[in-house]
C-alpha cells in the first residue's frame, strides 16, 4: 500500500490518498479514509468507459470544476506506479 499527496487535492483539505493493487494485478483500490471513501479501479476497464464512474464516486467530496482533475491524477499514478 502506498500513501501519497496530490496537489489537485490542495483545495480539499490535502487528504492522504491511499493506492492498493490487488496482488494478481488487474485491479487498484483507491482510498482516502478522512472521507470514508474508496473506489476500485479495474484494469479490465478502459478508462474512458471507468471515468465517469470514478467522477461520480468523487463529486461529493471534490467540486465540479477540480473533480476531472482529480480523476485524471489518479489515473495517471496508478498507471504510472503500477501498471
Amino acid at each position: 500500500m502506498e500513501s501519497v499527496e496530490f496537489e489537485v487535492l490542495k483545495q480539499c483539505g490535502s487528504p492522504t490518498v491511499y493506492f492498493c493493487e490487488h496482488e494478481m494485478k488487474h485491479s487498484c483500490l483507491i482510498a482516502i479514509p478522512s472521507w470514508n471513501w474508496s473506489f476500485l479501479m479495474d484494469y479490465t476497464i478502459n478508462f474512458i468507459d471507468e471515468k465517469p464512474m470514478l467522477m461520480k464516486a468523487l463529486e461529493k467530496y471534490v467540486s465540479y470544476h477540480l473533480v476531472e482533475n482529480v480523476a485524471d491524477a489518479f489515473y495517471d499514478y496508478v498507471f504510472s506506479q503500477f501498471d
